[in-house]
């Protein structure tokens, strides 16, 4: 959901868990310093209104698949770990992870037949994803990551991996630019493709929204 912060500005956070009955709406915010969500969780106090909007789901569970595929890092934990509670025991699940905290790999629910690797802070997600044997099956991806991180993992995934619409891939944060400066380029970017009749629900159009040809 984009939870609104401050005038004009937001920032976007996974929606952990939904209680209808209780009307409470549950998320994660990762504390990584002097960021705004941190400032502002920081701050709230019960009773205070928060202001927040919908958007399209992170991810769905295709019935379609053989099997599920993941790609994250720190940034992406909350995300992972609602990801997590809504699959199966019985689920095929591959995932390659760098959470290097171990109290942030404790929010992540994971079962035993599920094949986890944890990697630690000198790491690097796209040597280990590389790693990762090529299998004949169907799969669903879903890729959180760092943008330069994010670029190469997708560009493995549909080389090696799956078809761009078994494939979720998502921006969580940049190492060159800040998130508003990111959001600001999406929306330009969303302006002109709906300006130029692009099918705004086709996932190719979408990727174009996140990923451009600045890392390719």
């Amino acid at each position: 959901m984009k939870l609104h912060l401050a005038p004009g500005e937001h920032r976007v956070y996974t929606v952990r868990r939904f209680m209808r009955s209780e009307s409470i709406v549950l998320v994660d915010i990762l504390d990584h310093g002097d960021g705004l969500g941190v400032r502002w969780a920081v701050a709230v106090r019960p009773g205070d209104t928060v202001a927040f909007t919908g958007r399209r789901p992170e991810f769905l569970p295709s019935d379609d698949v053989d099997g599920y595929l993941f790609l994250a890092d720190s940034a992406a934990v909350p995300a992972i770990a609602a990801i997590f509670e809504s699959l199966g025991e019985t689920d095929s699940v591959t995932a390659v992870l760098k959470t290097p905290a171990y109290e942030d790999r404790a929010l992540v629910r994971v079962c035993p037949r599920w094949d986890v690797e944890w990697l630690a802070a000198g790491d690097s997600l796209v040597d280990a994803a590389r790693l990762l044997s090529p299998t004949p099956a169907r799969l669903q991806g879903w890729i959180g990551t760092e943008t330069v991180t994010a670029h190469q993992l997708r560009e493995l995934m549909l080389d090696r991996y799956m078809h761009i619409d078994d494939l979720k891939a998502g921006v969580y944060w940049s190492s060159e630019e800040t998130w508003t400066e990111s959001y600001n380029r999406s929306v330009e970017r969303f302006l002109r493709l709906k300006a130029e009749g692009q099918d705004m629900t086709d996932p190719n159009v979408l990727e174009k929204l996140t990923f451009d040809d600045r890392h390719s």
